[in-house]
């Protein structure tokens, strides 16, 4: 009986250091998930402050665009809102959509195109949206490893216990899926 009782512990044992072992790589995977999407925001941020500038300075030679200058702008307020998970990617997704845009019609303005203050702005928005790709890369990269192992068993049962969620991903958007035409 008493061999009994003390192979239970043991087992009780090892299920519990099994138990903290599993607690604990949830833990720095949620804190890494984290980490990753809180620098993605800070490109967002980056991005956001940036788009004021460009707008101003894209304002003075598109008088007629104002249509485009304030789907830009009611793009960047809305995703800069406290905005989270699938709908925050939605509205990222609508201002870099909206972003490109400005810059494809700025094509058709001689002038702004050889303004030195828009082609530094466009310089630096285009670092900054490569940034983000970055970013969003590295967080999809994180978010998938603590996907994985939320639905891996028996890592899974731990999981559940912590109320460990399911983690979105940012996914490309439609206009970047499609294929690029090159023409000579």
């Amino acid at each position: 009986m008493i061999a009994l009782y003390i192979a239970l512990g043991v087992v009780g044992f090892l299920l519990f250091v099994w138990f903290v072992f599993e607690f604990n790589i949830f833990i720095k995977l949620k804190n890494k998930v984290d980490k990753e999407l809180s620098n993605m925001y800070v490109f967002f941020k980056k991005r956001y402050d940036l788009i004021p500038n460009l707008v101003n300075t894209v304002k003075g030679y598109m008088k007629h665009e104002q249509t485009l200058i304030t789907e830009v702008t009611e793009a960047r307020a809305a995703a800069s809102s406290s905005l989270k998970g699938e709908k925050r990617a939605k509205a990222e997704a609508r201002l870099g959509s909206a972003v490109d845009n400005l810059f494809a019609v700025s094509e058709s303005y001689p002038d702004l195109k050889a303004n030195t203050v828009f082609l530094d702005l466009q310089a630096q928005l285009g670092s900054m949206e490569n940034q983000i790709a970055a970013a969003r890369e590295k967080y999809n990269e994180v978010a998938t490893e603590l996907n994985t192992k939320r639905e891996s068993f028996p890592a899974s049962i731990v999981a559940f216990l912590m109320g460990v969620k399911k983690r979105t991903l940012f996914k490309a958007r439609r206009k970047e899926r499609k294929n690029v035409k090159v023409k000579f």
